[in-house]
């Protein structure tokens, strides 16, 4: 039995005459815009798309719309170099492989896939250094009616740490899932602000020696020699002064001692 290729098990690619019709142009070249959504070519009585392949012929396209299909490989986006926006929300997809090949790619569709983890599309980040729009789920409320949360998450969404990784890979990025990076970080920073220390209280005072300014040795002192502080006549030197003052209040003390009694010895002989 001869094996199928993946040509042959695709039931519905992009061939030539469904972008044709889709697009309503006979040279595909020349399309820049493309709607290949699975509502739009259900209204055009074509089926839904489980391959990609046959897209590479559209080399002008801008934008690109293939939501709500059974899309799992991305990889022959890789040939159209000036894709700026791209939809692949609502299909199959797992990881992004083909779509660092897009160095024009500004915003970018991946709502309702099945991308488990941040590495599974951090190839994003070197590769399309203009993205600026992502959304790997719909804001609160923008989801579609019947999804299980209404916002279409892929399972990396549920992590704790989500939003924070995908700042600190995608550093560039303006809006996540719909929101204003630049406003969420913002509010961020003002709430960490306001629960945030006092800077003051963590500063802490210069250190300086406990005894500095302290003179260990008497004006006098200095005046005349060094005394150190384990010279066996350091007590003489230091009190030295107060010591003269003192005998000066004795003698004073002395003398009116001595008054005193010639007073009274005069008041005797009277």
């Amino acid at each position: 039995m001869e094996k199928l290729t993946p040509r042959a098990m695709a039931s519905n690619r992009c061939t030539d005459k469904l972008l044709k019709k889709a697009s309503g142009a006979y040279d595909l070249e020349l399309v820049d815009r493309l709607d290949l959504s699975a509502v739009t070519l259900a209204a055009k009585k074509l089926g839904r798309l489980d391959s990609l392949e046959g897209i590479e012929a559209c080399v002008s396209l801008v934008e690109l719309d293939v939501s709500g299909h059974a899309i799992s490989d991305l990889r022959p986006l890789a040939a159209l170099s000036k894709l700026t926006k791209l939809n692949v929300s609502g299909n199959d997809i797992h990881v992004v492989e083909g779509l660092e090949a897009l160095p024009a790619l500004e915003h970018l569709s991946l709502q309702g896939n099945k991308i488990r983890a941040v590495g599974d599309i951090e190839c994003l980040a070197d590769g399309c250094a203009e993205l600026k729009h992502l959304y790997l789920q719909n804001a609160p409320g923008r989801g579609k009616k019947g999804s299980s949360d209404g916002r279409d998450a892929n399972p990396v969404c549920g992590h704790p740490s989500y939003t924070t990784t995908m700042l600190r890979v995608f550093p560039a990025l303006l809006s996540l899932d719909g929101e204003r990076l630049q406003l969420k970080q913002s509010a961020q920073a003002a709430l960490l602000e306001s629960m945030a220390v006092p800077k003051a209280a963590f500063e802490v005072p210069e250190s300086k020696p406990w005894l500095e300014g302290f003179e260990w040795e008497t004006k006098e002192n200095q005046k005349t020699k060094n005394v150190s502080m384990l010279h066996e006549h350091f007590l003489e030197a230091a009190t030295k002064e107060e010591a003269r003052s003192f005998e000066e209040a004795m003698r004073g003390v002395q003398s009116l001692d001595d008054e005193a009694r010639e007073i009274l010895e005069s008041m005797k002989t009277q």
